[in-house]
């Protein structure tokens, strides 16, 4: 298989898969103890900027990935108002 590398700045990241089967699984079934009410605003504010699918995947790519590692130390306020548009995850 060919190796593929990413590297924002100095810091080389990594894919790593936790699990292999049958996805996506509902939230309720990875979080049992957590109430689906709770995961609303989390699911509100990844629908701005990530290209979401049924159930818990949600993937950033190309230049919406690289701006949120620019966002990186910034407070949650500032790196909210600065999140990436959505049409960035189809650009490299």
């Amino acid at each position: 298989m060919a190796e593929s590398k990413l590297f924002v700045g100095n810091v080389e990241v990594l894919a790593l898969t936790d699990s292999a089967g049958d996805f996506p699984f509902p939230l309720s079934q990875l979080f049992p103890t957590v109430p689906a009410e709770a995961w609303a605003p989390f699911q509100r504010l990844y629908a701005r900027f990530a290209m979401c699918f049924p159930g818990a995947d949600c993937i950033v790519g190309g230049r919406a990935f690289r701006r949120l590692a620019e966002l990186a130390g910034y407070a949650p306020r500032v790196a909210a108002r600065s999140l990436p548009e959505k049409s960035w995850n189809y650009e490299p």
